[in-house]
């Protein structure tokens, strides 16, 4: 992340806008899919998010302005058979 926004800076004056789009669901009933499954899914999903964001504000608030714009899912507003983890 940081060799990102390094080389980032290098090419560009400023980061104006993040846009946190990554992220992934599981398909299949709860109990056929397995912890390491739900891990890897959080770590994308909530933790990739945390982490973008924390490696691009420290520049955003040396600049005094900047945008991130966070992505989320239908999946957060209602239920679809045999996706319980998504």
């Amino acid at each position: 992340m940081d060799q990102c926004i390094e080389f980032l800076l290098q090419h560009e004056k400023s980061i104006d806008v993040v846009i946190n789009n990554a992220g992934f669901g599981i398909v299949g009933a709860i109990e056929d899919c397995s912890i390491e499954e739900f891990k890897q899914q959080f770590e994308t999903n909530f933790f990739g998010v945390i982490r973008v964001s924390q490696s691009v504000l420290p520049q955003m608030r040396k600049q005094g302005y900047g945008h991130i714009i966070t992505i989320g899912s239908i999946a957060g507003l209602m239920s679809v058979p045999f996706q319980g983890a998504s």
